[in-house]
C-alpha cells in the first residue's frame, strides 16, 4: 500500500509545481539564469547562422508571442519539467531531471519525423545544442523553485525573441 501513497505524494508535488507562485527569490534566480543560458546560446546561434537579425512585423510578432505562451512554454514545460521531473531524494531527482532533459531534446527531432517535416532545423547540431542549454536552464529553474512558472517564462522568452527578432524556424 506504500507505493500508491508514494505515487500520490509525487503527483501532488508535480501538480503543486503548476500552481505554486514563484517568490521574489525565484524571479531573481531567473534573472541570473537567463543570461547564463542566453550568452552561450547566442554564441552558438550566431556562429551557426541560426540566429540572425530579421524581425517580424509587430502584429505578427504579437500573435506569435501569445501563441507561444501555450506551445511551447506551457505545453513543453508542463510535459517535460512538470510530469517527468519527480523524486524527493537528490539521486532520484537527478535521474528524473536527466530523463526530462533527454526527452525534451529528443522531442524536437521527433517532431520533424512525425508531424512537422518542414522543420529539418530540429536536426541541426547547433539547434540541438541551444535546445540542450535551454533545457538545462529550465530544469535548474524548476528544481530550484519548485514551480514551473520561471521555467515557462524563460522558455517563452527564448522562443519569442528567437522567432520574432530572427525568425528562427525559417532558417
Amino acid at each position: 500500500m506504500a507505493l500508491p501513497m508514494q505515487w500520490l505524494r509525487e503527483e501532488g508535488v508535480r501538480l503543486r509545481a503548476l500552481f505554486a507562485v514563484p517568490g521574489r527569490r525565484d524571479w531573481l534566480v531567473l534573472a541570473w539564469v537567463a543570461p547564463l543560458y542566453a550568452v552561450p546560446a547566442l554564441w552558438i546561434g550566431l556562429g551557426s547562422g541560426l540566429v540572425r537579425w530579421d524581425p517580424m512585423d509587430l502584429p505578427q510578432a504579437l500573435v506569435f508571442a501569445v501563441i507561444a505562451v501555450v506551445i511551447p512554454a506551457l505545453g513543453e514545460e508542463l510535459g517535460f519539467r512538470g510530469v517527468l521531473m519527480r523524486g524527493r531524494e537528490t539521486r532520484a531527482r537527478l535521474v528524473w531531471a536527466g530523463v526530462s532533459l533527454l526527452a525534451y531534446v529528443l522531442w524536437h527531432p521527433l517532431q520533424t519525423l512525425t508531424f512537422a517535416p518542414d522543420r529539418t532545423l530540429f536536426f541541426e547540431p547547433a539547434f540541438l545544442a541551444m535546445t540542450t542549454l535551454l533545457g538545462i536552464a529550465c530544469t535548474a529553474l524548476r528544481w530550484q523553485s519548485g514551480t514551473l512558472w520561471t521555467a515557462m517564462v524563460l522558455h517563452w522568452g527564448a522562443v519569442v525573441l528567437w522567432q520574432t527578432l530572427g525568425q528562427g524556424l525559417s532558417a
